[in-house]
């Protein structure tokens, strides 16, 4: 019984522990369902804010102008996911652009692109650019999608584009060797793109990375064994 007991208090751990583990909901940094930029952003002109532009709320913003603009409000690291809702409009032939690790002297970026027919990463210090890796795809004007950055450890990102039910993945590229491991966010788009809800999972720098759950699993298994042979030696 004792060990029984032993095995019990073991799995109650683990899980407590698997759910102290699991990821945090996604932060939405900015949904301009006020109505205009929220606070923080280095510049408002990069974008009209209207509610043409929307995905989901009341307002999203149309990126016509081709400048940066990033905000350090917000904080987040390797570890961390960044998204974005966006849809070329009629007419589409520039890019968008999901700027992370950003601060006043530059960013790295996601590119969504219909001029040139991909999704790329660029290296972007001083907001001017580096071209990276690229990955062609075929964007349908009018049609939402959701960008997402996945920021791994050791300079390493995988750009994610999802159809418009959010879950679909329709194509992806890899960058490594990325310099910057922290920082905010940044905007930029010409030539016919909407954005909206820009979304951070988790904030914050520094973060712990989070066990597999197949490792989770493993480490469940191999303790509830401990705990039971214990409990044999303590009853024999």
């Amino acid at each position: 019984m004792k060990s029984l007991a032993s095995s019990s208090a073991l799995i109650g751990l683990l899980a407590t522990l698997g759910a102290a583990s699991a990821p945090a909901s996604a932060v939405v940094i900015e949904s301009f369902d006020g109505g205009s930029w929220g606070a923080g952003w280095s510049n408002n002109a990069a974008g009209a804010v209207n509610a043409g532009a929307a995905h989901d709320g009341a307002f999203g913003v149309t990126l016509d102008g081709g400048v940066w603009t990033y905000n350090t409000d917000f904080q987040f690291g390797e570890g961390s996911k960044l998204s974005a809702w966006v849809k070329p409009t009629a007419g589409s032939n520039g890019r968008v652009y999901l700027g992370f690790g950003a601060d006043a002297n530059g960013a790295q970026s996601f590119v969504g692109a219909t001029n040139t027919g991909d999704i790329r990463f660029q290296d972007n210090p001083g907001y001017g650019f580096i071209e990276l890796n690229t990955s062609s795809f075929q964007w349908t004007v009018d049609s939402w999608y959701l960008m997402e950055v996945d920021w791994l450890s050791g300079g390493l990102a995988i750009g994610n584009l999802y159809a418009a039910d959010g879950s679909t993945l329709l194509a992806s590229v890899r960058q490594d060797n990325l310099p910057r491991t922290c920082g905010g966010v940044a905007l930029r788009g010409f030539n016919g793109w909407d954005l909206d809800t820009v979304s951070v999972n988790p904030l914050g720098c520094g973060g712990t990375p989070v066990p597999e759950p197949g490792s989770l699993a493993l480490i469940a298994l191999g303790l509830v064994g401990v705990g039971f042979r214990f409990g044999q030696r303590r009853t024999s």
